[in-house]
């Protein structure tokens, strides 16, 4: 906003010019005219700028030039003049367009050269550049749900996904739990934590309220704990449920950074499964990463599935209580992250 936006005309081939007309349409209320300023091509040209006029379907039309009162008219080729608008409030997402449907050159009341161009035909587009990139869109369907996830250039947790069965006119809007539960003063405290070099998704409360000088309830440590985890590894999943067997939805989504850069917004389409899933679930491709005193364990499951981690001691037997990762049953590549971690003999994945 603020950024002024400068059209130069040139012509060439011209023979003999005295006078200039040009004729521009624009959204005014995307676009501020500013001024026209007289080119080179004829010298003295005497332009007052014009007034602004609305012309009906949202656009305003200007129409400026002026007249030569002395010198040599214009011949050949050069700039004819230079119409300079303002950009007044934020590009919508499709972008607009100033459209110059007229510019007419007169060597005396009876010898004019015009050219007319229709709206969107000649001119100057103008898109928003989306700084926040998404990309690796995944959508894991079952009979009467899914599970849509994409990854984003930058972190954030703002994130809207509206959908609807094809041909329908109403849509139904998701925004990212984190949005509502998460606040300026959780993702400061996550900043602050990674600032002292802890990780919010493995520490324990005690380790994480040393460093924040604050009491943590587990509900809040929790929150802290997933804003850690969607600010680091930027990806985010949401939960489409309620969905009709056998049907194909369309969804859009769009995202935010946290330093406001906003996504463009991007769309897809699914088809639910016809029936339920009830292929036995089988985790795949585990894969454990480790540090001094940490694991991350990453796996796939062939379907919409719960998944249970456990880790044990040598010679020591699994117990009863496993970490469970994913309750809702997203399907997709699961991992959990083992804090503090002992020499690990063995490790045991359960999906069902």
């Amino acid at each position: 906003v603020g950024v002024r936006i400068d059209i130069a005309i040139n012509v060439e081939g011209v023979v003999e010019a005295k006078h200039v007309l040009v004729i521009a349409r624009y959204d005014s209320s995307l676009f501020t005219f500013v001024e026209f300023i007289p080119g080179d091509l004829i010298e003295g040209l005497v332009a007052p700028s014009g007034i602004p006029e609305a012309v009906g379907g949202g656009l305003t039309e200007i129409q400026s030039g002026g007249t030569q009162l002395s010198g040599t008219p214009g011949t050949d080729s050069g700039l004819l003049g230079i119409l300079s608008f303002e950009l007044r409030s934020q590009l919508p997402v499709a972008g607009s367009y100033i459209s110059l449907t007229q510019i007419q050159i007169k060597a005396s009341a009876s010898d004019a050269d015009t050219l007319f161009y229709a709206e969107g035909e000649f001119g100057v587009a103008l898109n928003r550049v989306f700084a926040n990139r998404l990309f690796n869109f995944e959508v894991k369907r079952s009979h009467n749900g899914a599970v849509v996830s994409w990854q984003s250039r930058w972190p954030g947790i703002s994130d809207t996904l509206r959908f609807r069965a094809v041909g329908e006119n109403a849509w139904t809007t998701f925004i990212n739990p984190l949005q509502a539960n998460g606040s300026a003063a959780d993702i400061a405290a996550v900043t602050t934590l990674k600032a002292a070099g802890i990780e919010a998704e493995s520490a324990t409360i005690v380790s994480m309220e040393s460093v924040l000088g604050t009491t943590l309830s587990a509900e809040r440590a929790a929150i802290l704990a997933a804003l850690d985890a969607a600010l680091r590894n930027r990806r985010r999943s949401l939960a489409l449920t309620g969905l009709t067997a056998d049907t194909q939805y369309e969804y859009e989504v769009h995202s935010q950074s946290l330093a406001g850069r906003f996504s463009p917004v991007e769309s897809g389409l699914f088809r639910t499964r016809l029936a339920p899933d009830l292929r036995a679930a089988v985790g795949t491709a585990l894969d454990i990463q480790t540090t001094l005193n940490t694991a991350t364990a990453t796996w796939f499951t062939n379907r919409l599935a719960d998944t249970r981690f456990a880790v044990a001691l040598p010679d020591e037997e699994f117990g009863p209580d496993l970490a469970v990762l994913d309750s809702e049953g997203s399907f997709g590549i699961a991992s959990i992250r083992i804090h503090p971690l002992a020499w690990i003999s063995c490790g045991k994945l359960a999906a069902g």
